[in-house]
């Protein structure tokens, strides 16, 4: 979803890393039910900078959306030729972008379908302009920094869920008059 609010949070995230050279992105991604109200969050630590954390949502999605979503918008935010180590607890994540990534890319090339191929595609293009490395982490398993992640995809997870709220009050009303 792009709003104001996530707008303005990834331009103050943009100017806050622009000299970042060295980075480690946590990243997570959260939904209720799949597909249903989805969020994702991602957490940014930066020896010059210190730590940048940000959140989304949106109203339909699935789990795996948002775990590519919050990998996304971390690296997107981040200077050219940046070194990117990035942590996640999705094994379809770590695996696609880079284990994978290479017959992902050739069934893509060759017109197969693939499921959420415009976030790998997304993905694709933010790695191509760093310097990225995937590591897998167990989730729900006491590592603080992915816990924080996980923290901020759910805080955008309750964000869809109030919005798909909203929406269906205002359909209500709309019946209702």
């Amino acid at each position: 979803m792009s709003t104001p609010f996530l707008m303005a949070m990834l331009e103050a995230a943009r100017q806050r890393l622009a000299l970042s050279t060295n980075v480690v992105v946590h990243c997570d991604g959260a939904c209720s039910g799949n597909p249903g109200p989805g969020g994702w969050g991602s957490v940014i630590d930066c020896p010059h900078v210190g730590r940048v954390e940000m959140f989304g949502s949106a109203r339909h999605s699935t789990n795996n959306r948002m775990e590519l979503q919050a990998a996304i918008i971390a690296i997107a935010v981040l200077p050219r030729l940046c070194n990117v180590r990035v942590v996640s607890d999705s094994k379809y994540v770590t695996n696609g972008a880079s284990t994978f990534a290479e017959g992902r890319r050739k069934k893509m090339r060759r017109g197969k379908k693939i499921p959420n191929v415009d976030l790998w595609q997304r993905l694709d293009d933010e790695q191509n302009r760093r310097f990225v490395s995937w590591e897998w982490v167990k989730g729900h398993n006491g590592h603080p920094v992915n816990e924080l992640a996980d923290k901020l995809a759910g805080r955008g997870l309750r964000e869809a869920a109030a919005l798909l709220r909203a929406d269906r009050r205002a359909e209500m009303a709309g019946v209702a008059a």
